[in-house]
């Protein structure tokens, strides 16, 4: 047997999967770069290949992982009553302001 020294990664890692690896990571880090662009945080895309020792040959599998930046939410006040529930408006607190009330029509004008 011939001997043909190391492929070139970018070779092997094409080849996996039938070519499907290749396209999925592909697509994995340009929305990893759009939210990275998006937000200004940063991500991260992991790829680990897995390498199985078969009786004549080795299987290799592969796994991505990806870490997107996430925008953090605002956060909202709320007021808490005696039975732990929460609420927008202090449950303590009486109205300062009756509702609004419909008023009665205008004699003579249109509605």
């Amino acid at each position: 047997m011939k001997k043909q020294g190391i492929r070139p990664f970018s070779e092997t890692f094409s080849m996996l999967c039938d070519g499907d690896a290749d396209v999925r990571v592909a697509h994995e880090l340009a929305e990893l770069v759009k939210a990275v662009d998006a937000t200004g945080k940063s991500g991260k895309l992991t790829i680990s290949i897995g390498v199985l020792r078969d009786i004549k040959t080795v299987r290799l599998s592969v796994e991505t992982r990806v870490t997107m930046p996430r925008e953090a939410m605002e956060m909202t006040e709320f007021f808490i009553d005696a039975e732990g529930g929460v609420h927008r408006q202090d449950p303590r607190q009486s109205d300062l302001w009756d509702p609004p009330r419909k008023l009665a029509a205008f004699p003579g004008g249109d509605d």
